[in-house]
């Protein structure tokens, strides 16, 4: 269930900053990338709410974050993308804000998030990797720490099928 969060939560980052495939199109505020042209933006991000449901996260040391609705508003991001001539590219992205999390318990966490995000690709080989910290007081009192790491790679290989490597890791 754990993964289902992290995955969400990558998701929900990946779609604040509007990224489809580069040649298609620019992030939001950038101009649109020339193909066979070096290609460097930056996009500054603030004031953007975004919510989503989360389920149960079941933490390595055995206990439970419980499920409810994540809102979380973004006060400051920047995005970077360059791209070379041949079209090989890089981007990075930071966010951080505060959130609310409205527990199924009847709990109301409120604290600080952090999001962090890094893709490499060319015409052989794509790197992703994500973090994301939360970390907030409940209304009773309780405290919230929550880290992701993810990592998605994936390399052509000169003879036999490509190597993909996936790793996420959960920390309470």
């Amino acid at each position: 269930m754990r993964k289902v969060f992290s995955i969400a939560i990558s998701v929900a980052m990946f779609a604040i900053f509007a990224i489809v495939p580069v040649q298609a199109q620019a992030p939001t505020g950038c101009p649109p990338p020339v193909p066979g042209q070096s290609y460097n933006c930056t996009a500054h991000i603030s004031n953007v709410t975004m919510s989503m449901p989360v389920t149960p996260i079941a933490c390595p040391d055995g206990s439970t974050v419980p499920g409810g609705l994540l809102t979380a508003t973004v006060d400051n991001g920047v995005f970077h993308l360059t791209i070379n001539k041949a079209g090989d590219g890089w981007d990075t992205g930071t966010i951080e804000g505060g959130f609310v999390f409205l527990a199924d318990t009847g709990v109301t966490y409120t604290g600080h998030m952090v999001q962090w995000f890094g893709d490499s690709f060319n015409n052989q080989n794509t790197v992703s990797h994500f973090t994301g910290t939360y970390v907030g007081t409940g209304s009773d009192g309780s405290h919230l720490q929550l880290h992701f790491d993810f990592h998605l790679g994936w390399s052509a290989t000169p003879s036999g099928p490509a190597k993909f490597v996936f790793f996420m890791k959960t920390t309470c």
